[in-house]
Order: C-alpha cells, then sequence, then structure tokens
C-alpha cells in the first residue's frame, strides 16, 4: 500500500514572524507531553504550524491549499514587509496594501490558531440557538431550496474554512486598524 503524502505546513505563526526571536538560527517551541510542559528549540520553519490546517478537503489538489497559497501568503508577504518598515520607524510611509496587511496580519494572528480553526467549525456542527437561526437564515438565502440541517461533514469543514477567510477580511476590522496613529 502506497504511503499517504505528507501534507504541507500551514504556519499559524508566519516564520517571518518567529525569526526575529530566534537566537543562534532557533526559537523555543513549547508543547505538553504527559501532563508536562517540554522546551524544544527549533528553527522558525519547524514550529507554529499544523500540516493542512487551512486544506480545503475533498478539493482538486490543485486548489486544496489555496487558503494557504494565496490568502495566508499573500498577508504573511505583504506583512513581512511591514514588519521590516515598522522596526525601522517607518510607519507613515507604509502603502495602503501593505497596511491593510498588517491589519490583516493582526486579526489573523487571534484567529488563524488550529484551536479558533477547530471552534470556528464546531460552533458551525453545534451552534447555539442564536447562531443556528443566524446560520440558517444565511444558508438558506445563499443556497436557496436546501436545508441547513443537511450539510455534509465536508461542506460544513469547507464553510469554516470560509468563514475563516471572511474574518480575516473583515472591512470594519481593517478600517479600525488602519485608522489608528
Amino acid at each position: 500500500m502506497a504511503k499517504e503524502p505528507k501534507l504541507p505546513k500551514h504556519h499559524y505563526i508566519p516564520v517571518f514572524y518567529l525569526k526575529q526571536w530566534a537566537k543562534n538560527g532557533t526559537v523555543t517551541a513549547f508543547r505538553r507531553m504527559h501532563n508536562k510542559v517540554v522546551a524544544t528549540p527549533k528553527p522558525p520553519t519547524h514550529t507554529g504550524y499544523v500540516r493542512g490546517l487551512y486544506r480545503l478537503e475533498g478539493a482538486d489538489p490543485t486548489l486544496a491549499n489555496r487558503i494557504e497559497t494565496l490568502l495566508m501568503g499573500h498577508i504573511d508577504h505583504n506583512a513581512a514587509i511591514a514588519h521590516q518598515m515598522i522596526l525601522n520607524d517607518s510607519i507613515d510611509n507604509l502603502p495602503t496594501a501593505v497596511r491593510l496587511a498588517w491589519s490583516r496580519f493582526i486579526v489573523g494572528l487571534l484567529i488563524r490558531s488550529p484551536a479558533s480553526v477547530k471552534n470556528i467549525y464546531d460552533r458551525m456542527r453545534n451552534p447555539t440557538a442564536k447562531e443556528y437561526r443566524e446560520l440558517k437564515r444565511d444558508f438558506e438565502r445563499d443556497f436557496p431550496g436546501k436545508r441547513y440541517e443537511d450539510i455534509s461533514e465536508l461542506e460544513m469543514k469547507r464553510g469554516a474554512m470560509y468563514s475563516l477567510v471572511k474574518l480575516m477580511q473583515n472591512a470594519e476590522v481593517e478600517t479600525m486598524l488602519n485608522s489608528m496613529s
């Protein structure tokens, strides 16, 4: 039997952000093992990720990692530029696209963790009564003739990824962050 290929690393803490704390090329990664916290030195590329975290399950393999490659990669690339400008005290000269990417990066740090991704998915599967009414209303508006109760697990996971993307691109939060000085 052929071995399944490893899913790609999806960093919820971008490598560029971890590098600033590296000493001799490593950062200290913490994890729980048998009710103990274990600290391990690792290169920034080897921590702060989960394989396939933002993967669109069941999608064509060429499209399955689009959230990571197109959205997260773009945000992280521009955020790395903004980060360098901020460190060089050039915040007043941030281009609009870079300022926007920094805002999305800040918001993303709050919601792109494995626990947050799981929470979004769990809340879609087991919403509160109020959330259920909102989800059902929105779903029936967007998909006439279909019932929220009939969504498959695969569609639910994709919906959770879609929600993650929408949360990261929240115009109200971006406007508020971008107007701060």
